[in-house]
């Protein structure tokens, strides 16, 4: 069974104050499937305090499925995995069993405008975070 996210919308500013320009973000993810399917798009469960940009393996607890954008709600969606048998994969288990619920963050790579609008260039992956910190200098 997949899990699905729906995340990032590019309508109103996310908990970082960033708002995605959706052309952009549109390409990434187009992008990002090619990734995704070589099997390599990757969930992180890890610690609020570490906006990184690669991808720890240590900290995988689920692959990336499949990942659309919903042009008309400007949402991006995103198919995860069940978890998979790593440390954190237990972790994340668990906390789904629990039914904590958890905000998934994007790690990309890209550049803000001086008017705030973002403008994604790369997506390297996802992670589950309980809560959106925020990193307002870190992109």
């Amino acid at each position: 069974m997949d899990y699905i996210v729906y995340g990032i919308n590019t309508n109103e500013p996310n908990a970082n104050g960033r708002i995605y320009h959706p052309d952009a973000l549109v390409k990434a993810i187009e992008e990002y499937k090619e990734v995704v399917a070589q099997g390599r798009g990757v969930v992180e469960l890890r610690d609020n305090n570490d906006p990184k940009i690669e991808i720890n393996y240590l900290d995988v607890c689920a692959k990336v499925e499949d990942i659309n954008y919903d042009k008309d709600e400007g949402v991006v969606i995103t198919s995860i995995s069940t978890p998979i048998s790593t440390p954190k994969g237990g972790i994340y288990k668990d906390l789904l069993d629990l039914e904590v619920p958890l905000t998934i963050g994007m790690s990309c790579v890209g550049r803000r405008s001086a008017g705030g609008m973002t403008f994604v260039e790369k997506i390297v992956g996802f992670s589950f975070i309980q809560e959106q910190g925020d990193y307002s200098d870190e992109l």
